[in-house]
């Protein structure tokens, strides 16, 4: 044992002993001389590895928990910096130099990038996709630049924290399941510290398989625990852009097939062409991966990964809601502030009774309101919704700053959703049989012509534009009051126009 605290102590919960051998040899041969330590904690009985470049413990723990192994080789441990990585992992030469690296008395939590342990064709070609940012969705685990990253950017496999954040947030929690670790550390860390990726803090990681087959099922499994949880954690799932966009998009996607209509077939191939053309433009990587002959397996396994992903979290959400119900949703009122729960509450109840209004509008013929009357009615109460987001996006820009980093939990759905959902009512609070959208015979001449449409299609853009701000982390308080603005002018000429 060292007889001098040393600056870097190396965490490894241990659930796979046969593969922790690869990961302490890849420690063995580290670049520099500086000491540190290492503590191996969980499945570690019979292991007798006798290292000569770190202090080694083991350290056995029945808890099957990785926190609870992690939180104990913490507690053991004395460096001002506390690595943490897999043991299926294999760090670089210069990943303990890059940790040591670090500034103890800082706030940046470090994380850098993977490649396979396996070297044949099959798992390089995995790699290659799920490096692509369509493939991937996310810099996670991949990302090759040296850059401020978000919270939710940040695995346990690979990274460097301050010991000093620990004190600021507290331990790692052992009360939540397993897989969504990292992701709860970080998200309250969020408040004390930044996070940022750096290239050099490299390793391998045995999550690519050599087997296109292996991989879609480990992405299955992997995307369907995605969808349970974001029903059952919706607090810290909820804040996930990518998440939430996977989950969103066969719901989005039926629901404007039904509306649509006869224009459904429409929807659909503007949307194949759309993918099609995010598909052809990434000829270059995948020629550039392994020549021409490469091309059609990379196109076909990324959009074979798309449709695992969307099918995983589409059906993990079903199991999440059949298993869970509404527990999930329950403990995010709870956690929320009692003007966002109103908020939410009262958002979301009157846009539900508004939706079944408008489908039912069409049949109260023989009702208190004609057809129209009652359109009317909506449409107004649609303007009159946007007219008080926008306001609230113009008072108070900076609560929305950070919305996706989750500064501002339940104001996504308090303000996005019912931004979205009073745009869509502009679109349904028509008669099917004059609105040009829901017309046989479409011609953009005949939607830019008509007034209210016109409107509609501005409300559709201002939405549109915030969320594509919010997924750039581009936000400022200039560009939502803009947008508010925005907001504001297409409720108050859509009822100037209506009347």
């Amino acid at each position: 044992m060292l007889t001098q605290p040393p600056q870097l102590s190396i965490i490894i919960a241990v659930t796979r002993p046969q593969a922790l051998e690869d990961c302490l040899r890849g420690l063995e041969a580290q670049a520099g001389s500086q000491p540190f330590e290492v503590f191996a904690v969980g499945d570690v009985d019979g292991m007798d590895f006798q290292p000569s470049r770190f202090a080694l413990a083991l350290v056995p723990c029945a808890s099957r928990h990785a926190n609870v192994r992690r939180n104990i080789g913490i507690a053991r441990s004395r460096g001002a910096l506390v690595g943490l990585l897999d043991d299926d992992t294999i760090p670089d030469p210069h990943w303990v130099e890059t940790a040591l690296g670090l500034d103890p008395d800082g706030d940046t939590i470090l994380t850098g990038p993977e490649r396979p342990v396996a070297q044949g064709p099959q798992a390089q070609l995995v790699y290659a996709v799920s490096r692509s940012k369509l493939g991937a969705g996310t810099k996670s685990h991949v990302n090759q630049r040296c850059e401020s990253v978000c919270w939710y950017q940040v695995p346990f496999c690979n990274c460097v924290i301050p010991r000093r954040i620990f004190a600021l947030t507290g331990p790692l929690a052992e009360d939540i399941p397993w897989d969504m670790d990292d992701f709860e550390f970080c998200m309250r860390a969020r408040e004390v510290a930044r996070f940022a990726n750096e290239p050099r803090l490299s390793l391998r990681h045995d999550r690519y398989p050599d087997s296109v087959f292996d991989y879609l099922r480990y992405r299955f499994r992997l995307r369907r625990r995605t969808g349970e949880k974001l029903v059952s954690h919706p607090w810290l799932y909820g804040r996930i852009l990518p998440v939430l966009a996977v989950a969103a998009f066969p719901w989005a996607a039926f629901l404007l097939t039904v509306l649509l209509s006869g224009q459904a077939l429409f929807f659909w191939s503007f949307l194949a062409s759309f993918y099609s053309a995010g598909l052809l433009g990434h000829i270059p990587a995948a020629h550039g991966h392994g020549g021409w002959k490469t091309v059609l397996p990379y196109l076909g396994l990324m959009a074979a990964h798309h449709v695992v992903t969307v099918t995983g979290v589409c059906l993990g959400t079903l199991t999440g809601l059949r298993r869970y119900g509404l527990s999930g949703i329950a403990a995010l009122f709870r956690q929320s502030a009692m003007a966002n729960r109103l908020a939410v509450m009262g958002g979301s109840a009157a846009a539900l009774l508004l939706l079944l209004a408008a489908f039912g509008a069409g049949h109260w013929e023989f009702g208190p309101l004609s057809d129209l009357m009652a359109q009317d009615l909506l449409h107004d109460g649609s303007a009159l919704g946007l007219l008080a987001v926008g306001t609230y996006f113009l008072l108070y820009p900076q609560r929305l700053a950070n919305l996706w980093c989750g500064c501002e939990g339940p104001a996504i759905t308090a303000l996005l959703l019912p931004l979205l959902g009073m745009s869509l009512l502009f679109v349904v609070t028509h008669h099917p049989g004059d609105h040009v959208i829901f017309a046989h015979t479409f011609a953009w001449r005949d939607l830019l012509g008509h007034d209210n449409i016109t409107l509609e299609l501005a409300a559709l853009s201002g939405t549109l534009a915030l969320a594509t701000l919010l997924l750039l982390n581009r936000t400022s308080n200039l560009m939502l009051r803009i947008i508010g603005l925005n907001t504001n002018m297409v409720g108050l000429f859509s009822l100037i126009a209506a009347h």
